[in-house]
């Protein structure tokens, strides 16, 4: 059974093995969540419904960039993220009209 080690020897090991540090550091340290860029910047990306709605946010995050708000990778995430997006939406309208499509002829049997 090891005794703990007192502040000074503990300091003077970590001065010698500084491959140590790390692992304490993540024992003592809770891990650090990452921020999405998009929520620093204050964009609600649930609240995008229109292809104008993801025009407009573009330039907001170009001015970011711009301005060193955020690095031009997570601006580039945030793309993904939209790009993304837009695609759900318009393969779920796609999805609708099929499905309005199909429906149509059986309401017009049912009806006569």
């Amino acid at each position: 059974m090891a005794r703990p080690l007192s502040a000074q020897a503990l300091s003077n090991l970590l001065d010698r093995k500084l491959h140590l540090l790390r692992p304490l550091v993540l024992q003592l340290l809770p891990p650090l969540a990452p921020i999405d860029p998009a929520e620093r910047l204050g964009i609600d990306q649930s609240s995008l419904r229109t292809v104008e709605d993801f025009r407009q946010l573009l330039p907001i995050v170009l001015a970011a960039i711009a301005r060193g708000k955020i690095a031009p990778a997570e601006g580039a995430r945030i793309a993904r993220q939209v790009r993304a997006r837009l695609r759900a939406i318009r393969r779920h309208a796609r999805f609708e009209r099929r499905l309005a499509q199909r429906s149509a002829p059986v309401q017009a049997i049912a009806r006569s």
